[in-house]
């Protein structure tokens, strides 16, 4: 088995070319002390496995583990390292190792590895092993949209989004109009964008929605609104409300203001909003 030894500490080096002479069937070809010097010598010396530190100067090692993939296919890369963050595993397999040891691995387990990987396996230590383990089969985290807003400015976008206007965002969290619009010109800021509308659009994609609860105010609380603080939107006649489980005026008033928002939504995004499929009014959004 032909090794390349690619690490920049020349105690280690020679302490690793002992440990692998010291293997049957193992031949050390050749030392590199950067990473640019490993890429060569791979090119050089097409060795079965090479043995990659991560820090190593002028050219890193995953870096250099990704130029060898591609100068050198049929040499294996294992990497060897100190450093064990979940991170720089994932980089390094990437960018095309084969298996990922830590410094502290001993002579069975470098042995393992070195068979493993010439063969086309992949391995890796046992502490890195568990860090990958947990990545697979542990959920993501979760994703919050928008992360350069606060918790607060996130529930006036949230709002916005929904169609509503600074009014009806000031009485649902509790704050005055001139505090949301100090809240939206932050927001804006931020987002580097320059009206509602924007914002809104921008937030919709995020799936930054406003929740539904039926509770008054948020999905079924607003009313269709004109002016410089509404979502552009088609107009809702109370014919075309859509029926539910309200009569008389309240059942207008609550399906009004749903297809009023939903419209303004569809309106600010270029798209139909959903149950006015067929109606005159998501035609003219659509347009």
């Amino acid at each position: 088995m032909r090794v390349l030894i690619a690490d920049d500490h020349p105690v280690f080096t020679a302490g690793l070319r002992m440990l692998l002479e010291s293997l049957p069937s193992t031949e050390v070809v050749g030392e590199a002390s950067t990473g640019k010097d490993a890429l060569e010598l791979a090119r050089e010396l097409i060795p079965d496995v090479v043995m990659m530190d991560v820090d190593m100067p002028q050219m890193n090692g995953i870096a250099a583990t990704q130029a060898i993939q591609t100068a050198s296919p049929d040499s294996a890369v294992l990497i060897l390292s100190i450093i064990e963050d979940l991170d720089t595993v994932l980089a390094a397999v990437r960018a095309g190792a084969r298996g990922y040891l830590l410094k502290g691995a001993g002579m069975e387990e470098i042995a393992q590895a070195i068979g493993v990987i010439s063969t086309g396996g992949a391995i890796f230590g046992s502490q890195v092993a568990r860090a990958v383990v947990d990545y697979i089969t542990k959920p993501p985290p979760q994703i919050v949209p928008f992360p350069e807003l606060t918790d607060r400015e996130r529930d006036v976008l949230r709002l916005v989004a929904d169609g509503q206007g600074n009014t009806v965002i000031a009485r649902e969290l509790s704050l005055s109009v001139k505090t949301v619009r100090n809240y939206l010109s932050r927001i804006f800021a931020k987002l580097q964008v320059t009206h509602r509308t924007e914002a809104a659009v921008r937030a919709r994609r995020e799936g930054l929605v406003a929740e539904v609860d039926g509770k008054g105010g948020g999905a079924y609380g607003s009313s269709c609104r004109a002016g410089p603080d509404a979502l552009p939107g088609p107009p809702v006649s109370p014919s075309s409300a859509p029926a539910g489980p309200w009569s008389g005026d309240e059942g207008h008033r609550r399906g009004t203001a749903s297809m009023c928002r939903r419209g303004a939504v569809a309106g600010a995004a270029g798209i139909p909003a959903a149950g006015m499929r067929g109606s005159p009014a998501a035609q003219a959004s659509r347009k």
